[in-house]
């Protein structure tokens, strides 16, 4: 069990599957750039990193100002329609919900495709934070976003679990003085998950929410802004 105050999750490949969306989107922008089309599963195991990351791997880092509208115009349009819950994703929150979590998104996807969704999905309303990269939040696995999600949800770093999907969040976790916890849901199979140093693995969504004992812990009121690192 992890006693635990808020459940910051990752979005994609933890709780949605955009894999889909986000491939049809890239190969806009390479055709924009002159490039030919990639299949899903060249750009699945790219997704993570953020946006800048994954243009830069697929048009080259020269050019991603020019293919960055490309993609983002194309993703505007059709990502909504292109992404899908994962099974249990659902029922999980709405079950650390009921128990009292807060509960936040901390992702590696500009924002405002974030929000876009989880209002289309009607789950808005369950997160206290929706979070990705801007001017002061770098892209995970800088430890920013993590505190800053904590701090809009009134948990310290230790009363909060972190749930995603590949080791780029365990690194984000401890350096966020985070537990965690990954779903093999991603991009990344089961058994290479299972070779990440210090990994703790759920089956899936719904086994995370059962392992999650809500409340029962408080920090000291000096440590709850002490750097956990």
């Amino acid at each position: 069990m992890v006693r635990c105050r808020a459940v910051i999750f990752d979005l994609d490949g933890t709780l949605v599957d955009a894999f889909a969306a986000v491939a049809d989107a890239l190969n806009v922008a390479r055709a924009a750039c002159g490039l030919p089309p990639l299949p899903l599963e060249a750009v699945r195991g790219q997704v993570g990193w953020g946006l800048s990351d994954l243009l830069a791997r697929n048009v080259g880092p020269e050019r991603v100002a020019e293919a960055r509208p490309h993609f983002e115009a194309h993703y505007a349009a059709h990502h909504l329609a292109g992404t899908r819950l994962l099974p249990g994703a659902g029922e999980a929150l709405a079950d650390l919900a009921r128990r009292g979590a807060g509960l936040g998104i901390a992702s590696n996807k500009p924002p405002r495709f974030t929000r876009d969704l989880l209002e289309r999905l009607d789950l808005a309303p369950l997160f206290g934070a929706i979070l990705g990269p801007g001017p002061d939040l770098p892209p995970k696995p800088d430890p920013a976003m993590l505190r800053a999600a904590c701090a809009l949800l009134d948990a310290a770093p230790a009363e909060t679990l972190y749930v995603g999907d590949m080791p780029l969040d365990v690194e984000s976790a401890v350096r966020a003085g985070m537990p965690h916890l990954l779903v093999p849901t991603g991009a990344v199979p089961a058994a290479d998950l299972a070779r990440v140093p210090g990994v703790r693995l759920a089956r899936d969504l719904l086994d995370v929410a059962a392992r999650v004992e809500v409340g029962g812990l408080r920090s000291a009121p000096g440590d709850r802004s002490r750097d956990p690192t």
